[in-house]
């Protein structure tokens, strides 16, 4: 290959930056160079097909050749696939090897003294080129949110900064990485997804626990805001107190020094920010949005919103579901990943547990599919796996914000359309307000709340009870609705992990073709008790 048919340095950041989340996915690989009599300037090898490849080399996960200015190269579709070659890292390789998606931090700490990484050398904006990205894809764009959510948020959102950080300590310029649309803006991400018990807005695969965050010093350092490190400060807190006793944890984080180095003491002297009560991000594969009735309350109300769509990394067939706390509990639930090697020692390959084709295995997997959410359903129906849901705030009337979600390309085959409303009122009840129009035929309405409390029924809706406290779900509008619960504790499917104390609040409606039914559910905790 000629220089010229190669990239410059900043274009390979940027067309590689699409893969960054996947940095610990994708096994840090050995370049496709081989040892020549000019070490400087290396040969370049593509994988243009399997027989290029060594002995104990793969191409694990789907992976297309691509073809690319007169250059072939294989290009993994998926965060999953990974390109195993014989070696490991560079450090011992001739000189002129390279990494093939990312500089390992160990080349950038030595590219003073590797001639192939010196910038007076005239190969010096050589690179493999194997992605047909041509700007990083917009993870974090508009307003912050993460796809996957935000138990994994810290995992790719480190590696993006640790790249931007390497970049600008080695070579003076992050190449505006940092820049990327809403990069900046998912600093309040997980703070936002904290319910007032701690525990996460954990839809998808993620778990409701999180633990400490280095990461967040960054932002801090970069936004000026010592608000963002509060959280994280009082773990550390809490952590040096259980090393000092001898306890055991197993909340802290392999990235923990980094804490350190991006700690800015300095900041303490400046007032905090104030975060608003609603948050939401339209756009991209997964918006999300969030509600609720203070800061710094543990019994404050918060109503969690997921649309977006099923065929995506992590996802669940969860469009249009939701998680309300109130008074220190959860009432509606959301039960998160189900155990990867629980599902794969029981039935599920794991083709099959990350596929989210249509008819794919995975929407069998209880806590996956529809049936373990809290969603809007029509003759007990899966959603359309490739469509995609949208959130929008709607006007905040007498002291009532709220969001709408627009369902209806999800379940087009089902009905003609259909929305859900979420308002959050002064006395911290939460309204939601379903309404949906039929088609050519008569639709079974199914509206699902998931909850670990116990539960009721009532002449118009129902009561939930746990720890003391209640939450009274009461129908306001739906005219013929019934009302039942189900036991859903038990596992359904071999590869099923049980949920104990796990009930099923249903109410069903009936709607003729051609007709648009309304549903309309008050939720009210029970009244706060008198301060002293």
């Amino acid at each position: 290959m000629k220089p010229a048919d190669s990239i410059t340095r900043r274009q390979f950041v940027k067309t590689s930056a699409a893969a960054i989340t996947a940095a610990s996915v994708l096994p840090p690989t050995r370049a496709l160079f081989g040892a020549e009599a000019n070490p400087v300037k290396p040969k370049q090898r593509y994988l243009s097909d399997a027989s290029v490849l060594s002995v104990g080399e793969t191409v694990n996960g789907p992976a297309r050749v691509l073809e690319l200015k007169g250059r072939k190269g294989i290009n993994p579709q998926s965060i999953h696939t990974a390109i195993k070659l014989v070696g490991g890292h560079t450090l011992n390789e001739p000189k002129g090897t390279l990494v093939l998606w990312f500089f390992a931090l160990e080349d950038l700490a030595a590219s003073f003294v590797a001639d192939h990484m010196k910038m007076q050398n005239e190969f010096f904006d050589n690179y493999t080129f194997l992605s047909d990205f041509e700007m990083p894809r917009d993870y974090y764009a508009p307003a912050g949110a993460y796809s996957e959510g935000p138990d994994y948020w810290a995992y790719g959102t480190t590696f993006y900064a640790l790249m931007a950080e390497a970049l600008r300590t080695t070579f003076g310029t992050t190449c505006d990485l940092e820049r990327a649309p809403g990069f900046l803006q998912t600093a309040d991400y997980t703070l936002q997804m904290t319910a007032p018990s701690g525990a996460l807005f954990n839809f998808a695969d993620n778990g409701s626990g999180i633990g400490l965050e280095p990461i967040m010093f960054w932002f801090a350092r970069e936004l000026r805001r010592a608000d963002l490190t509060q959280r994280d400060l009082t773990r550390l807190k809490s952590l040096a107190e259980a090393v000092t006793a001898g306890t055991s944890r197993d909340d802290g984080s392999r990235m923990m020094a980094l804490a350190l180095l991006w700690r800015e003491p300095s900041l303490a002297t400046l007032p905090p920010s104030q975060r608003a009560l609603t948050w939401w991000s339209a756009g991209g594969s997964q918006p999300q949005a969030v509600m609720r009735s203070a800061w710094g309350d543990p019994r404050a109300t918060f109503v969690g919103i997921k649309a977006g769509c099923a065929d995506d990394s992590h996802a669940h067939m969860d469009i249009g579901s939701f998680i309300l706390e109130a008074n220190g509990l959860r009432w509606a639930v959301d039960l998160g990943r189900e155990s990867y090697p629980h599902a794969r020692a029981n039935g599920i390959a794991n083709a099959e547990l990350f596929s989210t084709k249509q008819d794919s295995k995975r929407w069998s997997i209880f806590r996956c599919g529809p049936e373990s959410h809290n969603l809007l359903r029509f003759d007990n129906a899966p959603p359309r796996v490739e469509a995609k849901a949208d959130i929008h705030p709607m006007a905040d009337g007498e002291g009532a914000p709220g969001f709408i979600v627009d369902l209806s390309p999800v379940v087009r085959d089902q009905v003609a359309s259909a929305h859900r409303q979420f308002k959050l009122h002064p006395n911290r009840s939460v309204a939601i307000d379903d309404e949906w129009t039929t088609g050519a035929k008569a639709a079974n309405v199914t509206w699902q709340w998931l909850t670990r409390a116990q539960v009721t029924v009532t002449a118009d809706g129902a009561i939930l009870r746990q720890q003391g406290e209640t939450l009274r779900l009461r129908i306001t509008e739906g005219k013929g609705a019934t009302v039942e619960v189900e036991d859903v504790s038990r596992p359904r499917q071999a590869w099923d992990s049980p949920n104990a104390g796990l009930s099923r609040i249903l109410i069903h409606m009936r709607t003729p073709p051609g007709n648009t039914g309304r549903l309309r559910v008050l939720a009210e905790p029970s009244p706060s008790p008198l301060k002293p």
